[in-house]
């Protein structure tokens, strides 16, 4: 079993036993017909929740970056799982230099989405599509590399400078309006 499933199901062992024990003492907890005070509503208020949830999401986030770059530097059968159940015309998962650039830029592309939010959605909108329009021109650049259809070749250079020009505004934007 890789670090990352033992990671993956430690986690779900780590969301899973709390919610087995609260069952179990709401089960337990009522002393003749009164309930335990903190059993009455909910054993865990929505502020416990979003703190919860504000503390396991960088935890959450470092465990997927780790099993991307493990997905990404295993060997083609770990990566297929079900690799027999390809068709014998699918394409293999290594190999193509294409193949290689696009799983490069589409890494970079989500890392680079990953932001810090901000609770601002104009913000977060600038800051994480400045990163979604970097891999779409890292996707076009490979295409003008590799590609030979002259139709998405053309399709490639509009996008480059249209999301060259996006990019500089956004920047210019959140230059102007994020603190």
């Amino acid at each position: 079993m890789t670090r990352g499933r033992w990671l993956a199901g430690g986690l779900a062992l780590a969301l899973a036993v709390p919610a087995g024990v609260l069952a179990q003492m709401e089960d337990h907890g009522a002393h003749g017909d009164e309930a335990m005070p903190m059993m009455q509503d909910s054993m865990i208020s929505e502020d416990m929740r979003a703190g919860m949830e504000a503390m396991m999401r960088p935890m959450m986030q470092d465990m997927m970056r780790q099993m991307m770059d493990e997905m990404a530097t295993a060997g083609s059968d770990e990566i297929a799982g079900h690799g027999g159940h390809m068709s014998a015309d699918a394409a293999p998962l290594e190999g193509a230099p294409s193949t290689e650039a696009y799983r490069a830029a589409n890494m970079a592309m989500h890392s680079a989405m990953d932001i810090e939010f901000s609770d601002d959605a104009d913000i977060d909108f600038a800051r994480g599509m400045i990163g979604h329009h970097q891999g779409a021109i890292d996707m076009a650049r490979i295409v003008l590399e590799h590609g030979e259809d002259p139709d998405l070749r053309q399709l490639a250079e509009e996008i480059i400078a249209a999301q060259e020009a996006e990019i500089a505004f956004l920047r210019d934007w959140i230059a102007e309006n994020a603190e």
